[in-house]
């Protein structure tokens, strides 16, 4: 019995955590692609999500379901699966108000024929994750945001030009 309740509260915890964690993912992804077009970030860019909240949850319950689903069929469908709806938050971030399958529809549109090299992106950053882990973590202040730039610039180079940007 022990064990049930422990998962059953660690999958309440997860749920939880998520009405959190989706509004800030969104707003993570507005701030970056504010600082890949060069544009002013202000302080209150950080609570962007929290204007589209219902969105970007519903968005992150289905991309997360999506990739646990790919990943349920075996490990390589589930990382490619990751690679295909990298870029949803990237969209909804563009298009405030957009539906979560849109959002889905395009991410999946945009990286069609990239994940190789979007995986080659992420392989350069091995170098990197190995010096944040011998520092014990602090050289992540530095690199993880550098990766997450990464990811907004390919969003902007390989996004279609019919993006209406927010």
């Amino acid at each position: 019995y022990i064990f049930i309740f422990v998962v059953i509260a660690i999958c309440i915890a997860v749920i939880c955590s998520a009405f959190i964690i989706a509004p800030f993912t969104l707003s993570r992804h507005y701030v970056y692609l504010k600082v890949a077009r060069g544009e002013n970030v202000r302080f209150v860019d950080a609570f962007y999500g929290f204007k589209d909240y219902f969105s970007a949850l519903k968005l992150y319950f289905l991309t997360n379901i999506y990739v646990l689903l790919w990943l349920c069929l075996f490990i390589i469908p589930g990382i490619v699966a990751s690679y295909k709806y990298l870029f949803a938050f990237h969209y909804l971030a563009d298009n405030p108000g957009t539906s979560a399958r849109e959002c889905i529809r395009r991410s999946k549109e945009t990286t069609n024929g990239y994940k190789r090299t979007l995986f080659a992106l992420d392989l350069s950053f091995i170098g990197w994750n190995l010096l944040v882990l011998m520092t014990l973590g602090i050289l992540g202040i530095w690199v993880y945001p550098y990766h997450e730039a990464s990811y907004s610039s390919a969003y902007l180079e390989l996004s279609t030009n019919d993006i209406i940007y927010a």
